[in-house]
């Protein structure tokens, strides 16, 4: 391999400029992003909400890994809708 475009150990940032490789400063720091919330959807939303659910059961859009999680909230909804009434 031959690399004759790399400048020589020990150049200094002028002659690294002079060369076309400006320096650069690497630094490292920690960014912290908010996690995105969930609003809850006003009351007359879950009608089409629970529809866009079926939809996605009867079209395969749910995945399998998903099913037993799934189960779990559908029993407590069902369990709070019989306990409401």
């Amino acid at each position: 391999m031959v690399f004759g475009n790399l400048p020589a150990a020990g150049l200094g940032a002028a002659a690294r400029v002079r060369l076309g490789q400006a320096a650069v400063e690497v630094v490292e720091r920690v960014v912290t992003v908010p996690a995105p919330t969930m609003k809850t959807p006003a009351h007359g939303a879950w009608p089409g909400l629970l529809r866009e659910l079926a939809a996605q059961l009867d079209t395969g859009r749910i995945y399998d890994r998903e099913r037993p999680e799934l189960a779990v909230a559908i029993q407590g909804l069902l369990a709070a809708w019989t306990r409401s009434r």
